[in-house]
């Protein structure tokens, strides 16, 4: 639902008299409130910082592997080094 909000999705669901299934696993308990408070959250930012809802869908939408920290692409100990690396770099210590 990143690019609907809940509204467009009933109506979709009325349209297509879509019956809604609910989930059985234990998260589904408490979804809704942790949907409410996310929604929530999302609104207040929006106030806060008109546009920051779209700008986080488009990085959403420019995520490259290289940038995420999975170990597939470079293994932990080669991320640790080149860590201490920049670190050296920035502290001008030279690491």
């Amino acid at each position: 639902m990143a690019y609907q909000s809940t509204l467009e999705a009933r109506a979709y669901t009325r349209e297509c008299y879509l019956e809604v299934i609910g989930c059985c696993c234990p998260v589904c308990v408490d979804l809704g409130l942790k949907c409410q408070r996310i929604k929530r959250w999302l609104l207040e930012l929006e106030r806060e910082h008109p546009g920051v809802k779209n700008s986080m869908m488009k990085a959403l939408g420019n995520v490259a592997p290289r940038h995420l920290l999975d170990t597939r692409l470079k293994p932990l100990p080669d991320l640790r080094a080149d860590a201490l690396v920049h670190v050296g770099a920035a502290s001008g210590n030279g690491l």
